[in-house]
C-alpha cells in the first residue's frame, strides 16, 4: 500500500480569482481537503480523531506556484506521510 494519496480536481468557477486563476486560497483549501480524505481513506476520520482527542498537524510547509491553475483546469493534488508519533 503506497503512503500517499491524490485528489484530482477540475477548478470551478466560484474557485477562481477575477483573472479566472485559482487564488491562493483555493489551492490551500484543497489541499486541505485532499489531506481529510487521505485520514479518512485509511480509516482514521478526522471526527474520529477529535473524539479520541487526537489529531494531525502540518508543522511546516512550502508552496511554490510557478503559475496557478485557471478554471476548468484538471489538477491533481498528493498528499504522502512522512513520519508520524
Amino acid at each position: 500500500m503506497p503512503n500517499y494519496y491524490e485528489n484530482q480536481f477540475e477548478l470551478r468557477y466560484f474557485e477562481m480569482n477575477k483573472f479566472g486563476a485559482a487564488s491562493p486560497t483555493t489551492i490551500l483549501t484543497l489541499l486541505e481537503e485532499t489531506a481529510a480524505d487521505h485520514c479518512y481513506s485509511i480509516n482514521h476520520s478526522l471526527y474520529d480523531l477529535e473524539k479520541q482527542n487526537v489529531g494531525w498537524v502540518l508543522l511546516s510547509g512550502v508552496i511554490e506556484m510557478d503559475r496557478y491553475p485557471v478554471y476548468k483546469e484538471k489538477i491533481t493534488i498528493r498528499t504522502w506521510l512522512s513520519s508520524y508519533s
